[in-house]
């Protein structure tokens, strides 16, 4: 014969063990670190792409081009590594 919890505290007490919210702050902390370091990579592709675009401007004589690519590099980086420095206190 099977035993069935009737009482919704029974039914739910596995659900809401602490050992299951423990994994699932893991699993969760761990998504949050490889996320962190993808948009650590992406910031640092699109400021190496903005860097290649300047020297191209800098070798055709272009030098509006090369002062907006730094500048808006310069921004795109500053902001990238300060999100992925201060990611945990964005995050709350």
């Amino acid at each position: 014969m099977v035993q069935r919890n009737d009482s919704p505290a029974e039914a739910l007490a596995p659900v809401l063990s602490y050992d299951k919210g423990a994994v699932y702050w893991r699993s969760r902390v761990n998504s949050g670190m490889e996320t962190r370091w993808a948009v650590l990579a992406l910031v640092v592709a699109v400021t190496a792409v903005m860097l290649v675009r300047g020297i191209v401007a800098v070798q055709n004589g272009e030098f509006g081009t090369v002062g907006r690519q730094l500048g808006v590099g310069a921004i795109v980086l500053t902001f990238g590594v300060a999100l992925v420095r201060y990611w945990d206190r964005v995050g709350r």
